[in-house]
C-alpha cells in the first residue's frame, strides 16, 4: 500500500504530520509525493526532521513573494501599490522567460547528496510526452522535482513539472488499498475579478479530476483539519503542530 501526500502551495504543509508518522514505520510499501510535502520528505530522509523543517521554511521565505503571486494569495486581499507593482513585475518576467529563478537560487539544493532512497517517488508531468509519471532519482533531483513549480523554476531537465497544478495532490497512480491525504484547497469567498474567476475554475477542474481518479479505486482517505495561509507561518504553535508532534 502506498501513501499519496502532497498539496497545492502551502496546503502541502498539512500533509507533513502524516508523512512523519509514515516515515517512522519499519515496513512501508512506498510514498508518492509532490510539492512542499515532497521537499519535506526527501529532506527528512537526507538530513533529519528538524533540518527538513528548516529547509521547507527557508524555501517558503526565500520565494514568498513570487509564490503568493502564483497562488493568487494577493488577489483581493492587498490593496497596496507595492503589491501591485510586484504582480506586474512578475508577470512581465513570465512573458519573457516563463520562470522567475534558476535552480541555483535556492542554496539547499546543492547540499543534497546523490543517494537514492527506495520507496519514495515524486509525481511529475512530462511536458514532452504530455503524461504524468513517477520519478525516482538522487536526493538532489528528488528535492528539485518536488517543487518544480511552473513559473518559479524552469522545468526540471527541460521537461518535468510538479503535478500540484494538475491534481493538487498526487493521485494519478492511486491503486486499491492505498492511503490518500485528501487536503484539497478550500475555496474562499466568491471571486471578485477575472483573475480570481480563472483561478477558481482551475481549482474546480483539479478537484473534479481528483474525485474521478479516486472514484475508480478503493482507497483510505485522511482529511487534515484546519486552513492554511501565509500568516500561519508566523504562528509558533502551528509550526510546532506541523513539524514536531
Amino acid at each position: 500500500m502506498n501513501l499519496h501526500a502532497g498539496g497545492f502551495g502551502l496546503s502541502g504543509l498539512m500533509a507533513i504530520p502524516h508523512i512523519r508518522k509514515y516515515l517512522r514505520k519499519e515496513k512501508t510499501a512506498g510514498i508518492i509525493l509532490n510539492g512542499i510535502a515532497g521537499l519535506y520528505a526527501i529532506s527528512a530522509k537526507e538530513f533529519s526532521k528538524r533540518k527538513a523543517a528548516e529547509i521547507v521554511l527557508d524555501f517558503l521565505k526565500t520565494f514568498e513573494d513570487p509564490l503568493k503571486v502564483m497562488e493568487r494569495a494577493y488577489a483581493g486581499s492587498c490593496k497596496g501599490s507595492t503589491t501591485r507593482r510586484k504582480e506586474i513585475a512578475y508577470c512581465a518576467r513570465w512573458t519573457i522567460a516563463g520562470h522567475l529563478v534558476n535552480w541555483e537560487s535556492f542554496r539547499w539544493f546543492e547540499s543534497f547528496s546523490n543517494t537514492v532512497y527506495t520507496g519514495i517517488y515524486i509525481e511529475l508531468l512530462d511536458l514532452v510526452e504530455k503524461r504524468s509519471l513517477l520519478f525516482s532519482g538522487t536526493a538532489k533531483a528528488m528535492a528539485q522535482a518536488s517543487v518544480a513549480f511552473p513559473g518559479l523554476f524552469p522545468p526540471l531537465g527541460g521537461r518535468y513539472v510538479s503535478t500540484t497544478y494538475y491534481t493538487q495532490i498526487p493521485v494519478s497512480f492511486v491503486e486499491d488499498g492505498d492511503t490518500v491525504i485528501l487536503n484539497l484547497l478550500k475555496s474562499d469567498a466568491s471571486p471578485q475579478n477575472a483573475n480570481q474567476i480563472l483561478t477558481r475554475v482551475l481549482q474546480l477542474r483539479q478537484i473534479a479530476l481528483v474525485k474521478e481518479l479516486l472514484g475508480r479505486k478503493k482507497v483510505e482517505t485522511l482529511h487534515p483539519e484546519g486552513r492554511i495561509n501565509w500568516d500561519k507561518l508566523k504562528d509558533e504553535n502551528f509550526l510546532l503542530e506541523i513539524f514536531d508532534h
